[in-house]
């Protein structure tokens, strides 16, 4: 199946203390306002990609499961961004492996997307600056442009209407805040009925506090990024808080309501409310049911151990603020 041109790149899924919900062009995934992440340690996703013998054209396969429209259309978008600028156009191969569940709200499309631009990049001789690979990435997924950079992320929502200025860039690296730790609580497994994609462009059409929203979201961006600079945690915790709330809130409000959480995430808020009132612990949440906890090491067993007698059939694992994108190996 494969030629003599091969490489293997891996990425690891983001967390947003402050949210990308909304689009202001949805076919460049343009965000409405700048949001602010943190690249995880664990849960990377490897992309094989390679020179195809197939005379079927481009193919994607995600789990050994090919991958067919519309989800291929993302990766379409970005092999022709360096087709166009290379001038090269052989079929390439695209294998994906990851652990991590599709479509739950834990920012699988961004790793996968973030390793497949490094990797058709790499593959086609290219090597584009991060800003340049971050805009590639963002092509397949929004939040795919914040697994480019290492550790934590602001990615600028820019104005331009290329999208040329839309990237995102490290504000402090993986190592910047050694005892911070993070809790991934995963509840459900399911596909969510309503995709990100479809959520935002309902609350955008539909939610009357969109426009507060988009307001919010750009005061809290500049605050996240110097609550991580001073490794604040306190004022940190206040800002996801609020932004994972309001985004949740703003679901609500669209015609028909978007409801993402489950009766199993409220038990699991409602504990976090309970033991940060005693220890340093908050959340998040993006368009799914499964929270992200972020506490300190030395706290961490206790919040995990809590969290499991309540819950016992979650799968509750700890993880670290990570590095970016990287190419783990290249043959050609």
């Amino acid at each position: 199946m494969s030629g003599t041109l091969k490489t293997v790149a891996e990425a690891a899924p983001n967390i947003a203390f402050v949210k990308y919900w909304g689009k202001r062009d949805p076919g460049l995934n343009l965000p409405v306002a700048d949001s602010v992440s943190v690249c995880l340690d664990r849960f990377h996703t490897q992309v094989e990609l390679s020179e195809s013998e197939s005379s079927s054209g481009d193919e994607v396969w995600w789990n050994d499961a090919p991958l067919g429209p519309p989800h291929f259309s993302r990766f379409a978008r970005i092999f022709k961004w360096v087709r166009e600028r290379t001038g090269l156009d052989f079929p390439v191969a695209t294998r994906i492996t990851t652990s991590l569940p599709a479509r739950v709200g834990l920012a699988g499309s961004a790793a996968a997307m973030a390793a497949t631009a490094r990797a058709v990049a790499a593959l086609h001789g290219m090597e584009p600056s991060e800003r340049e690979l971050s805009a590639l990435a963002r092509l397949g997924s929004g939040s795919a442009s914040r697994s480019v950079p290492d550790g934590f992320v602001r990615w600028n929502c820019g104005s331009l209407t290329d999208g040329s200025d839309s990237f995102a860039k490290s504000v402090a690296p993986a190592g910047h805040w050694p005892e911070l730790a993070i809790v991934v609580v995963m509840l459900d497994t399911r596909a969510k009925g309503v995709s990100s994609t479809k959520g935002m462009a309902r609350c955008a059409q539909s939610a009357p506090g969109f426009d507060s929203w988009v307001a919010q979201c750009n005061r809290l961006a500049g605050k996240a990024v110097k609550a991580i600079g001073d490794r604040n945690f306190r004022e940190l915790a206040k800002i996801s808080r609020t932004s994972a709330m309001a985004m949740h809130a703003l679901c609500l409000q669209a015609h028909p309501p978007i409801l993402y959480v489950t009766s199993q995430t409220v038990l699991a808020l409602e504990l976090v409310a309970d033991l940060s009132a005693r220890l340093p612990l908050f959340h998040t949440l993006d368009a799914g049911p499964n929270p992200i906890l972020f506490t300190l090491d030395e706290h961490v067993d206790e919040v995990v151990d809590a969290m499991t007698k309540l819950l016992p059939d979650a799968r509750i694992l700890k993880c670290k603020p990570g590095p970016g994108v990287r190419v783990v190996s290249s043959e050609q």
